[in-house]
């Protein structure tokens, strides 16, 4: 681990870890891959860039503890080489068609504040908008859980670097602060309940039962197994769905068949082309007319004879089949 005090870079000389610059320090470097383009990204900006130069032991340059230069003087030199690399990191983070609006300053610390000044939107209203779009943030209609969980997460963040929770140092058993931070946790799980789709209404209520409130990552774990749960049952009943429609198309097929009304006679049974009272009633029928002049009678006679015979070898003769084709069924109403 590196001694907080000094470190040995050239010769005898000891630099402060502060003010140590790597090979990949230089000053065409881009620390952070936000770029500044105005107020509306101006938090994401400055939060990762804090984080990036955190990490570089160097946030004490645009936090105010190191903006002046050092009254030792072997250490004026390194502190000036950092100062101006951390000035030309902040420029390459800015936008190109924002970049010649932004005054030059010979300090990080006033180059920092400058930008702060000019693009940082006031906390109260940035609270407030914060609170909007948390109470506005809902599961959409098929939206994946983690997406949902995702988008309410990222405001919880925004909220939590501007709405910062107080602090008290009364005491060593003071833990105030830890109930402030439970109630916030809280009031965070509450929103993600409220804001889940419909389709969770059962698991939120048995969720909303348990008192106190479980964890935000406990909660998470609980609804996404009821998703999974979910995707199972729904993709089972897409697989049965399409056969249960194909025995149902049958059966609809085989009752649904056409019925024949005719209309000359308004009987069910026959078309008005097969109304024996157009083409005539056939042999046997009480209307049968006989036909004069031919050999109806005897052609009637002989095949009734053939028909009876048939009958008792199970044939059927093919005038009758002619006869039958002709007119309705024997189940038909021969009282027409």
């Amino acid at each position: 681990m590196v001694d907080d005090k000094s470190v040995n870079t050239e010769g005898n000389r000891t630099i402060n870890p502060i003010y140590v610059l790597s090979n990949q320090d230089g000053t065409g470097a881009r620390i952070t891959h936000v770029v500044l383009t105005g107020s509306k990204n101006y938090a994401e900006w400055a939060k990762g860039f804090r984080v990036a130069l955190g990490a570089k032991r160097k946030l004490g340059f645009i936090d105010g503890t190191l903006k002046n230069k050092p009254s030792n003087p072997q250490e004026v030199d390194d502190w000036t080489a950092v100062n101006y690399t951390i000035i030309a990191w902040i420029f390459n983070t800015i936008g190109e068609s924002l970049r010649p609006s932004i005054s030059y300053r010979e300090i990080a610390f006033d180059l920092w504040e400058d930008i702060r000044l000019r693009f940082s939107v006031g906390n109260d209203i940035k609270i407030f908008q914060l609170q909007s779009d948390i109470a506005e943030c809902k599961q959409k209609p098929g939206e994946a859980l983690m997406d949902y969980f995702g988008r309410i997460k990222l405001l919880w963040e925004d909220i939590n670097d501007y709405d910062v929770l107080p602090t008290c140092n009364c005491c060593a058993r003071c833990d105030v602060q830890s109930i402030i931070r439970q109630r916030r946790a809280t009031e965070q799980v509450r929103g993600f309940l409220m804001g889940l789709d419909p389709v969770y209404a059962t698991v939120r209520s048995s969720i909303l039962g348990i008192t106190p409130l479980p964890d935000i990552h406990v909660v998470y774990s609980r609804i996404a197994q009821e998703e999974q749960v979910r995707s199972v049952v729904q993709s089972r009943e897409e697989t049965v769905n399409p056969m249960a429609c194909a025995v149902t198309g049958k059966h609809q097929q085989k009752f649904d068949r056409p019925r024949f009304k005719c209309t000359r006679c308004n009987k069910d049974g026959h078309s008005v082309s097969r109304c024996w009272e157009l083409i005539g009633f056939p042999v046997g029928h009480p209307k049968h007319v006989p036909k004069t002049g031919d050999q109806s009678s005897s052609v009637s006679a002989s095949s009734s004879n053939n028909a009876k015979a048939n009958a008792v070898f199970g044939e059927t003769s093919v005038v009758a089949n002619v006869v039958r084709l002709s007119g309705p069924c024997l189940d038909d109403d021969w009282s027409g």
